[in-house]
This record gives structure tokens, C-alpha cells and sequence, in this order.
């Protein structure tokens, strides 16, 4: 019988996503025909560690998953993934900030860029890691804004913002609150952060091409199968 299972490992080289090893794809092999278990092997790199999964098939090894519900499934557990490991990622560079204050600072980043995401000349303006976007371009945002966003008390969004204006990270406008270009703590600008999540979203990509998901066009019949579902 054969036994499918998530096998957690970690990159040791946070520079490059390799794969595993055919030693390491063996050992795992090896352990999951004797015990049905998966080997957990976990490596540092730097005090920290970034783990990834990958579907193994202990009869057939990596296997390429073309079932619309195999799908559904697959692409919630790698985009979780990505989303935890990029918040663990912002919580160990902004280890001295409280993460609901990160929280409220990155949803307001967000917020203050939607007008140059949704502009394609000023999307590739602002593309490069040196391109920082100046406060003047940016889409302000209210407390009452953010606090349905995030489903937050008004009153604690009322409260977390005053504290991170007095450290002169968010600025007041006439169109509302925006992180400041010139803020201390390089949020919106922080090039570690960035490069470590380019190196996500590659493992990200690459798990899910690996899962049979090229682009939009592979999910198509994974929304087919809900819509009938529901309609039952």
C-alpha cells in the first residue's frame, strides 16, 4: 500500500532553492517503506531555519497531482506556507515591535501602493529594489479603514497608530495615514525582507508547477468542482 505524506525539511542556504539531495529523496524513501513516518531533518542556517515540504509518494516518489480537488488542497497547503513563513520571516527581522503593531504598519503599506499595483507604468517605475515610492504618490488610508480591514477595534487601531506616529513611523496627510519614506526602521524598504521573500515565492512557484500548476488556467477546473458542489 502506498503511502502519500508531507515530509518537512529545511533549506540549509537560504541563497539558493535547491533541491533535495538524491541521498536525502533516499534516506526519506528508506524511512518512509520502514515506518510509514516521515524523517523530520531539520538544518540551521544563521540561528534560523526555512523550512519547506514537498508530496512524496513512498511507492512512486515525487508525482505530479492533476485531480481538481488534489489541487484545491495542494495550493491551500503551499500558499499557507508561503504566508507563515513570510510572517515568521517579518517577525524575526522586527523582533523589537509587537507583531499586531506590523500588522497594522504592513496593511497600510499595502493600502498606500494599491494606486501604483493597479498602474502598470508605475508598477515598473517602482519595480526595482532601489525604487523606493515617495510619500507624495501615496494612497492614504483611515483608521476606520483599517480597522474593518483587519477586523480590528476602532479603538485599538486608534491607539497603535498614535504610538507608531510617535516614533515617526506612520505620517498623517490629507488623504490619510501612510508609512514615511524616510522612516527608521526601513519599512517598505527593508532589503533583506525583500530578497528573502523572492526566495519564498521561488519555492512557492516551484511547489506548485511541481503540483501541476502552471498558472491560472490549471485552477479552472479546481473552481468547476466547487461551483458543482455547492450547486448540490
Amino acid at each position: 500500500m502506498s503511502s502519500r505524506t508531507d515530509v518537512p525539511s529545511c533549506e540549509p542556504d537560504l541563497n539558493g532553492a535547491r533541491e533535495l539531495s538524491s541521498k536525502q529523496v533516499q534516506r526519506h524513501h528508506e524511512n518512509l517503506r520502514a515506518t510509514g513516518n516521515p524523517s523530520h531533518t531539520q538544518f540551521g542556517y544563521g540561528g534560523r531555519s526555512v523550512c519547506r515540504a514537498f508530496v512524496y509518494n513512498a511507492e512512486a516518489g515525487f508525482r505530479f497531482m492533476r485531480n481538481a480537488t488534489d489541487i484545491i488542497r495542494t495550493v491551500s497547503r503551499h500558499t499557507l506556507a508561503y504566508m507563515l513563513f513570510s510572517i515568521s520571516e517579518l517577525f524575526r527581522l522586527y523582533d523589537e515591535f509587537d507583531p499586531l503593531d506590523l500588522l497594522i504598519v504592513h496593511a497600510i503599506l499595502n493600502a498606500n501602493v494599491i494606486n501604483v499595483m493597479n498602474d502598470p507604468s508605475l508598477d515598473q517605475r517602482f519595480s526595482s529594489i532601489h525604487s523606493v515610492e515617495p510619500d507624495v504618490i501615496k494612497q492614504g488610508v483611515s483608521r476606520a479603514a483599517l480597522s474593518r480591514f483587519l477586523s480590528l477595534p476602532l479603538e485599538t487601531v486608534r491607539r497603535r497608530v498614535t504610538g507608531l506616529k510617535r516614533r515617526k513611523i506612520l505620517a498623517e496627510t490629507k488623504v490619510g495615514l501612510i508609512v514615511t519614506e524616510q522612516n527608521a526602521f526601513r519599512f517598505g524598504n527593508n532589503h533583506e525582507l525583500q530578497k528573502t521573500n523572492m526566495l519564498l515565492l521561488t519555492k512557492l512557484l516551484r511547489d506548485l508547477r511541481r503540483a501541476g500548476v502552471n498558472g491560472p488556467d490549471d485552477l479552472r477546473g479546481a473552481k468547476v468542482a466547487v461551483s458543482t458542489k455547492k450547486a448540490r
